[in-house]
């Protein structure tokens, strides 16, 4: 008897989340179950077997390391792209111009007052 579209899916799911379980060696404080398309399965399955990581919890984790960089990266407002970057510029060199700019003493007490309470 041939499985179901939707017995072969949650098979598969089954069988990627015990394999990530049962190759981490880490206490699970919590289980989170995720599904993912095929083409993402057999991306996190081509890079657990190119010995990059070790578990399919690791690229998953490196994953949405990168997107949470890239989330705090926008929130930052840097620049993605070179145009993006260079409009920045213009558009900081325009400030200066009409004299929008922060004295650079200002920007230094700034600094080291951010620095002193970050270090507690």
């Amino acid at each position: 008897m041939h499985p179901t579209n939707g017995e072969y899916a949650n098979n598969r799911i089954c069988h990627f989340l015990l394999s990530a379980l049962s190759c981490t060696q880490e206490k699970l404080s919590s289980a989170m179950n995720v599904s993912l398309t095929p083409e993402l399965e057999n991306f996190v399955t081509k890079e657990v077997d190119s010995g990059l990581y070790q578990t399919a919890s690791e690229v998953v984790r490196a994953g949405l390391r990168r997107l949470k960089e890239e989330r705090d990266l926008r929130a930052l407002r840097l620049p993605a792209t070179r145009a993006e970057l260079e409009t920045q510029l213009v558009q900081a060199t325009d400030a200066l111009a009409a004299g929008k700019g922060v004295h650079g003493q200002t920007v230094l007490r700034r600094l080291r007052q951010r620095i002193k309470e970050t270090r507690g």
